[in-house]
């Protein structure tokens, strides 16, 4: 065969997987898809769509990180302040730590493909009529996971917005002789006067924030629903071994091949498992290192805190940091306890 013949053969049968691959993801996965084809993220989108994309979101990151790092030279040299100098801290190590976990989840690509085509094959292979709602039922168990994970976010960074615009909402609501101190959406060291141009640092800073929430959901949501499609497949392991137990006078050739057969699916899962590890394990070794820093500084942070407007502010992202490290961690110990009762059942 030529090699004109073979490249088409090759980009034929790639053309076929991304199709079945979007096909479960538009009918199962939805949300998922979605939203990482906002975030630039979908691998399957046009180059130059995904650059676009890409390109928007690190040049984003970058004009906001160069505030905090100015701070940090202000606050935390000679004219030291712990509080700003650790809130300008937690502002770089933030925005350094989405950065990078974008950056790393680009890099990853490859694998990340690999698992679609996975999840793509289980779907097509997998077509008994109970395993097919199993497979479902925990699709929509990870969409539950994944809207309330949505929202929570969402809502966190619109409150954590909010704060900030109490003290001119109650200007307008229960006007005094005179105008309450304005409270900075973040304590950065700017080239502007962040007073004079409040509204409009306030307006930049929301669309970043929704930008980076949006980064952040769509790659948490991805892990979760990917874990949560393979937990599917070891249900449906489980499913197999309980029916041999429960035929007991079942041909020994029926049951030689369930069990077989069960042995193969979950041979398959393990190595998906790895392939899902070997993917988001830099992601996850960030996070670890980010999440330590961040609770030890803002601990710092809260206990030096003497207005309690900054305090409610900056508690509510020390208790988003811990809900994003358990968000993660939990599809992980649902791995642990599905594996474990394989175990118990065989």
């Amino acid at each position: 065969m030529s090699y004109a013949c073979k490249g088409y053969t090759i980009r034929i049968k790639y053309n076929m997987d991304v199709q079945k691959v979007e096909e479960v993801y538009d009918q199962h996965l939805r949300i998922n898809k979605t939203l990482q084809i906002h975030s630039g993220l979908w691998p399957y989108r046009p180059i130059k769509e995904k650059l676009i994309r890409r390109t928007i979101v690190f040049i984003m990151m970058a004009i906001f990180i160069f505030p905090h790092i100015n701070g940090m030279r202000t606050w935390c040299g000679k004219n030291m302040d712990l509080v700003l100098c650790g809130e300008n801290f937690e502002g770089v190590l933030y925005l350094g730590v989405v950065t990078l976990k974008y950056y790393v989840t680009i890099l990853s690509e490859p694998r990340i493909m690999q698992i679609h085509k996975q999840i793509a094959k289980n779907w097509s292979t997998l077509t008994d009529s109970e395993e097919q709602s199993i497979l479902i039922k925990h699709s929509k168990q990870g969409k539950i996971v994944t809207i309330l994970y949505l929202v929570y976010l969402y809502a966190a960074g619109f409150a954590f917005s909010q704060v900030s615009m109490v003290p001119v909402i109650l200007d307008y609501i229960w006007p005094l002789n005179e105008s309450r101190p304005k409270i900075l959406i973040v304590h950065a060291e700017y080239i502007i006067d962040p007073l004079q141009y409040y509204f409009e640092l306030y307006g930049a800073y929301c669309i970043l924030t929704f930008v980076n929430l949006t980064v952040l959901i769509s790659i948490d949501t991805a892990f979760s629903s990917i874990v949560y499609q393979n937990l599917g497949v070891f249900s449906i392991v489980k499913n197999r071994l309980n029916a041999v137990t429960k035929r007991p006078n079942e041909k020994k050739d029926n049951a030689y091949e369930l069990i077989v057969g069960a042995i193969r699916l979950h041979n398959s899962a393990l190595q998906f498992n790895d392939l899902i590890e070997m993917s988001y394990r830099k992601t996850f070794l960030i996070i670890l290192g980010y999440t330590i820093l961040f609770l030890s500084v803002g601990g710092v942070i809260l206990i030096e805190q003497t207005n309690i407007m900054q305090f409610i502010r900056l508690a509510m992202i020390e208790v988003g940091v811990m809900i994003h490290l358990l968000y993660l961690s939990y599809p992980g110990q649902k791995v642990l306890d599905y594996s474990s009762s394989i175990c118990q059942e065989s």
